[in-house]
């Protein structure tokens, strides 16, 4: 038996593991992200791109801007705890617009992000590979709407 002894190769195996035990979204919810990531790219401007991933149990929104002169990818893990949420279309449209705020104005809580680690944490080559390049940040982000539910 041959036993790998570097423990960051050990540690991405078991974050690997226990990610791929997690649930997946049901249908409604993939819908009710689909219509969301619809709503943003309807508000932020044009030179900024969405886009929705899935990786591992993680589903993630890239906000990309390709500017040249300032080449940003923000991450945003869209949560479980969201779902009562985006089915509402009243509070859908108001967590897309707070959403598509990013895109206008720099984030006030985030974490820079290596792309090795995007790869590690959200099991994203994809996603890795969109913000490759970029200065990449992760976004906390809490919608307004579920705080004051709280």
């Amino acid at each position: 038996m041959f036993v790998w002894t570097d423990t960051r190769t050990t540690f991405s195996a078991l974050t690997l593991s226990v990610t791929s035990q997690a649930q997946t979204m049901s249908p409604a919810q993939m819908m009710h992200v689909m219509s969301l990531l619809t709503e943003i790219k309807k508000l932020i401007p044009s030179n900024w791109r969405v886009e929705s991933h899935h990786g591992g149990d993680h589903h993630l929104f890239l906000f990309i801007d390709d500017n040249p002169e300032e080449r940003i990818c923000y991450v945003v893990t869209i949560s479980h705890s969201w779902d009562s949420l985006l089915s509402n279309h009243n509070t859908l449209l108001q967590i897309a617009e707070e959403m598509s705020d990013f895109a206008k104005n720099a984030p006030e809580v985030v974490a820079p992000l290596e792309n090795r680690n995007l790869i590690d944490t959200y099991q994203d080559f994809q996603a890795a590979r969109e913000c490759q390049g970029h200065a990449t940040y992760v976004v906390r982000y809490v919608p307004s709407a579920l705080g004051s539910s709280a």
